[in-house]
């Protein structure tokens, strides 16, 4: 898998997780110190890569590893 794929991953990734979790991008961008919440719509759009910077702050923030954003499809469990 070649990094953009990974990278692509992550954002799909952290689209997943962001919706599973009821934030909007303005919240996610806020919590995560990101430009706006049109830096979120871009990468979720597919306008743009993300950042190191911003792949490290969001995995931070969701507490998961950016290995697993990066190569694993986001598994969603909810707890009744």
């Amino acid at each position: 898998m070649s990094i953009d794929d990974q990278l692509t991953n992550a954002v799909l990734n952290i689209a997943v997780i962001r919706g599973a979790r009821g934030l909007t991008c303005l919240e996610l961008a806020r919590n995560c110190s990101l430009k706006s919440a049109k830096r979120i719509n871009d990468l979720e759009d597919g306008r743009g890569k993300i950042s190191i910077d911003e792949l490290i702050c969001i995995a931070d923030y969701f507490g998961v590893s950016i290995d697993g954003l990066l190569k694993q499809k986001a598994k969603i469990v909810f707890e009744p």
